[in-house]
């Protein structure tokens, strides 16, 4: 991993760039990566662009993220893709269930119109696309397994693959799959250690980054937009 921000991003950055274009602060790492505070942005990023496609990665990225959270599912031909939902239908112009679907049956679908019609070229990616660009811009991943097909050999064989195993981690919030993504977990695989405040609720952005620094047990907090952390640090957070 190159250099990244501290103290550590989706979750906690601080000693970022203030404002955009300004140039980061000159620092070596010297904190063990995934250790308090983090700011992780959640699904790769969901404000004002469409969550959990390159299109919010790369914003998020260039904005200053360092530590992104994206959810993984499977074709039914055994493909990882980025995927929050069971079905196709809230973010894509396809129906139906993604399990029952091939890769090549989605590959071409529109999975950013439903945010902004300038987003209309968005496409559901690979995790393998999104692999090799975060390993080329120095960029730790939070995997968030949606369902158990994604858990097994073939995600360890990936992350191995892109030589991303020390810069991701997995992840699973209560559901109904739990028990079964985490029977097929492989072993291989290294946790997230701890647990993050989520973005949810009626407080401000800048209140929810407050409570996850206040927040003795956890990480640090999942923020929905980069642009939070510029906002929290520019404003002295």
């Amino acid at each position: 991993m190159g250099r990244t921000l501290l103290p550590s991003v989706i979750l906690l950055c601080a000693g970022l760039a203030l404002a955009a274009g300004a140039a980061q602060p000159d620092r070596a790492d010297t904190q063990e990566p995934w250790s308090r505070p983090l700011w992780v942005v959640h699904r790769g990023g969901e404000v004002g662009v469409p969550e959990n496609t390159m299109a919010a990665i790369r914003h998020s990225v260039e904005q200053g993220a360092r530590y992104l959270e994206v959810d993984l599912q499977t074709t039914t031909d055994g493909k990882i893709v980025l995927l929050h939902d069971e079905t196709l239908d809230r973010t894509t112009t396809g129906e139906g269930e993604l399990i029952e679907h091939t890769w090549a049956q989605i590959r071409d679908l529109d999975a950013g119109s439903w945010k902004d019609a300038a987003f209309a070229d968005a496409r559901i990616p690979l995790l393998s696309e999104v692999l090799g660009y975060c390993k080329a811009n120095g960029v730790r991943l939070l995997l968030d397994i949606k369902s158990a097909g994604a858990a097994g050999a073939s995600l360890y064989e990936l992350l191995n693959q892109f030589d991303m195993l020390d810069d991701c981690r997995v992840y699973m919030r209560a559901g109904a799959a739990q028990p079964e993504v985490k029977a097929a977990l492989d072993p291989r695989l290294v946790p997230f250690p701890g647990s993050l405040v989520q973005p949810w609720g009626k407080e401000t952005p800048r209140e929810k980054m407050q409570k996850a620094l206040d927040n003795e047990k956890a990480v640090g907090g999942l923020v929905s937009s980069y642009q939070w952390v510029l906002d929290f640090e520019g404003e002295g957070g």
